[in-house]
């Protein structure tokens, strides 16, 4: 591998980002996702021991990726929002108020 390509596959990296908001939140939540086109993405989102109370795998998300989730049927309490995709992994907590 050359500079140049290690250097390309590093800025594809770091054009990928996962936002959440609002968080803390009443039970609606919006999840942003960019620079993950043409990638199988794994969302999750787990309470805190772990269980996942909800998956997706999104085959295909567009450049700017919105989903929108209601919560308001699981416990008040902390949750994660996990998402993989090929060489990317992020956890993010959010507070359901």
């Amino acid at each position: 591998m050359t500079a140049e390509q290690k250097n390309e596959a590093k800025e594809d990296i770091e054009d990928q980002s996962m936002s959440v908001y609002p968080n803390p939140t009443t039970g609606v939540i919006t999840i942003s996702l960019q620079g993950f086109e043409g990638k199988k993405t794994d969302l999750r989102i787990m309470n805190v021991i772990g269980n996942v109370v909800y998956r997706e795998v999104i085959q295909d998300p567009d450049t700017h990726y919105l989903k929108t989730l209601d919560l308001n049927k699981l416990s008040k309490g902390l949750y994660y929002v996990k998402l993989e995709a090929p060489s990317y992994s992020e956890v993010r907590k959010v507070v359901l108020r």
